[in-house]
């Protein structure tokens, strides 16, 4: 997990591949995502999508914390996904995380319909 230090605080963040079947590639997220370090989750994601997979799903099970600038960067990233023809979702948001989704309304965009 990456160690990054701003303005004293550590935020510990990480994105890893966790495999694909040549049609669906999956990364796990990690940590907290703030718009100091959105590019250590952008980047993977948009790697993944232009690499050719059908579907990307990330599965945000142990990401604790995103801001504004973190789900401007994920609309980013499913714009990119459409324009590839392919589909993002983000999997296993909770708390914060799924607030944050809810309350931007991007949730359905970036997780899908209930």
């Amino acid at each position: 997990m990456n160690l990054i230090s701003i303005d004293g605080w550590p935020l510990r963040a990480s994105v890893r591949p966790a495999g694909s079947d040549g049609v669906t590639g999956r990364l796990v997220a990690a940590g907290e995502f703030d718009k100091d370090n959105v590019d250590l989750l952008s980047a993977p994601v948009r790697r993944a999508i232009t690499g050719g997979q059908a579907t990307i799903t990330i599965d945000f099970d142990k990401v604790t914390f995103i801001d504004a600038g973190v789900v401007g960067a994920l609309i980013g990233c499913q714009k990119l996904a459409v324009r590839h023809g392919c589909l993002l979702r983000i999997v296993n948001p909770s708390g914060i995380v799924a607030f944050v989704l809810n309350a931007t309304g991007t949730w359905e965009a970036l997780c899908g319909p209930d």
